[in-house]
């Protein structure tokens, strides 16, 4: 299986896992996943080691909320309940 495909991005800014994203204070912060290989599956956004929320991939899903300094992972589970995956953390810094 491949692993999930996540950009982060706020206004122009875009930023991949594993990297850093700068976002002005008022901007949203909207996070896309995608799993090809697992259209069944649903990924759990995770702000600063809290899970907020839980939705099915699908062809794609996209959490958004206002952006703040910290950093967000994935955590994608197969359509069993099994882990399929849990990123490296994507940095948002405010200006």
């Amino acid at each position: 299986t491949k692993p999930p495909v996540v950009r982060a991005r706020c206004g122009s800014s875009e930023a991949g896992i594993g990297d850093s994203l700068t976002c002005g204070t008022g901007d949203d912060l909207a996070i896309h996943v995608a799993m090809p290989d697992l259209p069944d599956a649903t990924a759990s956004f995770v702000w600063n080691a809290a899970r907020m929320t839980t939705k099915t991939i699908g062809r794609g899903t996209t959490f958004t909320m206002p952006a703040a300094a910290g950093y967000l992972r994935v955590h994608v589970y197969a359509a069993d309940g099994s882990t399929a995956a849990i990123t490296n953390p994507v940095y948002v810094q405010t200006r």
